[in-house]
Formats: structure tokens, sequence, C-alpha cells
């Protein structure tokens, strides 16, 4: 389960990097604003949780 959290953590990191760079690169830096730092920075906070809760459903 760890390994398995760990590497799902990396992906994630990855994807938001990868997805921060498609978007400085093809879309104008006017377009480019704090928002989306913001929101990848959410859907991070959104997946950690989601781990602590497996990590709940399974010590029971």
């Amino acid at each position: 389960m760890e390994k398995l959290a760990i590497g799902m953590t990396l992906l994630l990191i990855i994807y938001a990097a990868f997805a921060m760079l498609i978007n400085w690169l093809f879309l104008s830096e006017r377009n480019f604003k704090f928002w989306n730092s913001t929101y990848y920075i959410q859907k991070l906070q959104d997946f950690l949780q989601s781990l602590s809760y497996l990590r709940k459903l399974n010590k029971q």
C-alpha cells in the first residue's frame, strides 16, 4: 500500500508539472494566471485526502 501511495503521488506531481508546462508553452502568458497553480494545489490536496481515507479503510 505504501509503495502504491508513493507511486501515485509521484505520478500526480509529474502530471501537474507536465500540465503547467503545456499551459506555459501553448497558452499566452496573459492567460497563465495564479489560479492555475492554485487549481493544481487543490487537486493535490484532494488526492492526499483520498489517500488518508484509503489508509483509514485499511486499518479497520
